[in-house]
């Protein structure tokens, strides 16, 4: 597809573009107004184009993901003034919110620093990330990401029960490994105390991971497959179901 054929269809699907979409959504940036002394944090802000589904009709998973986003333990000054000023306002708004966005509050221990925690819908927050990954995607590489996205929510603790401790020991492991891939992989994105991301290309150049950083403090790894791969992946899968009922039938 040449340049001009991204540009007219939706970097999601194949629909028409009537828009830009801002990625990460523009709510996420603090307005003028709350940090009137702060550098513009709305200046030059990656837009792509998309059509209304993918970009009109999201807005209510943008204001969950902002006031998920904005709660965390580890975000900078920003991160909390943010949810002090818009975020405080919203809910002040529309209250009961506050009882669907942060539902079944539990005490965390993070460390040796105990904070609140509560039920994240990971369904919702998923649905986001995967939005804006394929968005930096089309917006790095000027290419559609088509194959599957695996999500690990490195800044996301699971609830500390049985199953929910062996989590967030994987989670840790897994970010340990990852250090030293992404300590040294550049950094893109204007407004980096707001947000950037960074890339990380596998030698087969079949899988591409893309770190989201949020208020320098909440993490998201993706990995997308290339489709072509999953592609391949997903005969593969059919392929070997297949055989196996048939050697379930012989054996009937």
């Amino acid at each position: 597809m040449n340049d001009k054929g991204l540009s007219n269809t939706c970097y999601m699907c194949r629909r028409q573009s009537t828009s830009r979409e801002h990625v990460p959504p523009l709510c996420l940036f603090p307005e003028k107004k709350d940090f009137q002394d702060d550098p513009d944090y709305r200046k030059n802000l990656i837009t792509i184009p998309s059509c209304d589904k993918h970009n009109l009709k999201k807005t209510s998973d943008d204001e969950y993901l902002l006031s998920v986003l904005t709660t965390h333990i580890d975000n900078n000054p920003v991160g909390v003034r943010l949810f002090n000023s818009k975020v405080v306002r919203a809910l002040e708004r529309r209250p009961w919110n506050l009882f669907k966005f942060y539902r079944d509050p539990f005490r965390l221990t993070v460390g040796d620093q105990s904070t609140p925690g509560f039920m994240v819908d990971r369904k919702r927050i998923d649905r986001s990330i995967n939005r804006i990954t394929r968005g930096i995607f089309f917006h790095h590489f000027q290419k559609k990401a088509l194959g599957t996205a695996l999500i690990v929510p490195s800044s996301i603790a699971a609830r500390p029960d049985k199953k929910g401790i062996i989590t967030n020991r994987h989670i840790f492991q897994y970010r340990q490994w990852s250090q030293d891939v992404w300590s040294i992989a550049d950094r893109y994105g204007e407004n980096q105390d707001i947000f950037y991301y960074q890339v990380f290309r596998f030698e087969d150049y079949e899988r591409t991971a893309i770190r989201l950083v949020f208020y320098e403090g909440v993490v998201f790894d993706v990995l997308i497959e290339d489709y072509k791969s999953w592609i391949r992946s997903v005969f593969t899968r059919s392929r070997l179901f297949w055989d196996s009922k048939r050697e379930q039938k012989q054996i009937v």
